[in-house]
């Protein structure tokens, strides 16, 4: 049975959805590859987590659990001696009031940029020179960078001291000149011959 255009329902008319048969799909080649795709990106993650997380905290416990200067076989099984003496010495114990100082101060500076973040995206009095302000170090780094850049290639700066040291005192010292002047450093052509 079939059903027309406007909702009426045919007797007798095969309904060719019904008549067609699908055919089950053909195996593809590489189907067990394609199949096997994730789980082989997976299994290297998995692996470099293994490896370079899990193995290793694993090693550090063993070794907290033996008396190991760092040096030769791990021999000298001590059990939780270690963490005893940790936890009794107030030299060492010492060690986790600065480590709490610090995490009491990391809170204390996100506080500080939340604060500073949610002020200065508001129009408020002088955020233009408070935004100027937070942004001064990021400009500052690459104007170091560009100073040390400066000093590393001047003539007779620290690319050409060290150049010198190992016998290459001969070379030409313009190692940043205007582009009109850099026509003394031809090499060989595209076609192989020389300039």
């Amino acid at each position: 049975m079939s059903v027309t255009a406007n909702g009426s329902l045919r007797a007798g008319v095969p309904d060719t959805q019904d008549s067609v048969r699908e055919r089950p799909p053909r195996p593809r080649k590489g189907w067990l590859l394609s199949r096997l795709t994730p789980y082989l990106f997976v299994a290297v993650a998995v692996g470099l987590l293994v490896l370079l997380t899990y193995i290793p905290a694993a090693n550090m416990i063993w070794y907290s659990l033996n008396d190991w200067t760092g040096f030769g076989p791990v021999d000298d099984f001590v059990g939780l001696d270690n963490y005893v003496a940790v936890f009794t010495d107030p030299a060492i114990f010492g060690v986790f009031g600065v480590s709490l100082y610090y995490f009491a101060a990391s809170f204390l500076q996100m506080g500080l940029a939340l604060y500073f973040a949610t002020l200065l995206s508001f129009n408020t009095k002088f955020s233009s020179f408070f935004r100027g302000i937070l942004f001064f170090p990021y400009l500052m780094n690459g104007v170091a960078i560009g100073f040390v850049f400066l000093y590393l290639f001047q003539p007779g700066g620290t690319l050409d001291t060290v150049l010198a040291w190992f016998g290459m005192a001969e070379t030409p010292s313009g190692w940043v000149t205007p582009r009109s002047r850099t026509t003394r450093w031809r090499g060989p052509r595209c076609g192989g011959t020389p300039a």
